[in-house]
């Protein structure tokens, strides 16, 4: 769907959680546009505007810049449980989140919407 389709009032409730990644490409890379409270927590401090590549000096070695290109490249959603790949010492054992691909009024996706759960 278009980003301008979306209401973020409709789902208030989630809003902690969910990321807005920008999707920028030649070559692909990734750029946190909008983190939610229980996320920034998580990484321990506000990510908003880093590439995701620097901020994470492992995650080009993760499957997530895969999982990030599907989303972006086919404009399908990507869902994942298990260990989180990206972690800060957390006492987290397991995450759940969900890829949703966006547009913003053209016809590739250049946001991808993440909703993690972790416990």
């Amino acid at each position: 769907p278009d980003r301008t389709q979306i209401n973020p009032a409709a789902f208030s409730m989630l809003l902690a959680r969910i990321s807005l990644i920008d999707v920028v490409r030649w070559p692909l890379r990734f750029r946190f546009c909008l983190l939610g409270e229980r996320i920034k927590a998580y990484h321990g401090n506000d990510l908003t505007a880093c590439w995701l590549d620097e901020a994470f000096p492992h995650f080009n070695s993760t499957n997530t810049p895969a999982d990030f290109a599907v989303v972006a490249e086919r404009g399908v959603p990507s869902y994942r449980l298990g260990a989180p790949l990206m972690t800060y010492e957390k006492a987290f054992y397991q995450m759940r989140r969900v890829f949703l691909p966006f547009r913003n009024s053209g016809l590739s996706v250049e946001v991808i919407l993440a909703y993690t759960i972790f416990r």
